[in-house]
């Protein structure tokens, strides 16, 4: 009953982000679990660093899923990630969604998805430690898709 539960919620989520940037172009999406708290303000590095703002993804950095090959920097965290509304975020999301639907019921991950697409896909372009460059749990994984 659970992993019906968990599945619903992952597939609300993609199917939300994929409407989202699909129908409103003129918007960045920034996905943020909602206990998280901010001690500053994101978004001035997020949207307006030279570094960050050109990036089509995003994320804080996470170990999740071990199963799916991640980087040397480890894997994508949907509980903070930032999508920059581009035509080849649009279709990364397309693909994220066919690749979750595509899995077996009961098994579907938003971010195993993320994640296994992101990393035999696209290029992770740099790690970042925009709020604390000498702490490694907050730093954000940049990618820029192009195959």
């Amino acid at each position: 009953q659970l992993l019906k539960q968990l599945d619903l919620l992952w597939e609300q989520r993609v199917d939300f982000l994929h409407q989202l940037m699909h129908d409103l172009p003129q918007y960045s999406i920034l996905f943020n679990d909602v206990d998280a708290f901010w001690m500053m303000d994101p978004f001035v590095e997020l949207f307006y660093s030279a570094s960050l703002r050109d990036a089509d993804v995003v994320a804080s950095r996470g170990r999740y899923p071990r199963d799916c090959p991640l980087s040397s920097k480890g894997g994508s965290c949907m509980g903070f990630i930032r999508f920059r509304n581009s035509s080849a975020s649009r279709q990364y999301l397309t693909n994220v969604r066919e690749f979750f639907w595509g899995m077996k019921e009961g098994k579907r991950d938003d971010q195993y998805s993320l994640n296994c697409l992101l990393y035999s896909n696209y290029k992770l372009v740099e790690e970042n430690r925009p709020f604390s460059p000498s702490d490694a749990s907050t730093a954000m994984l940049t990618y820029t898709l192009h195959p």
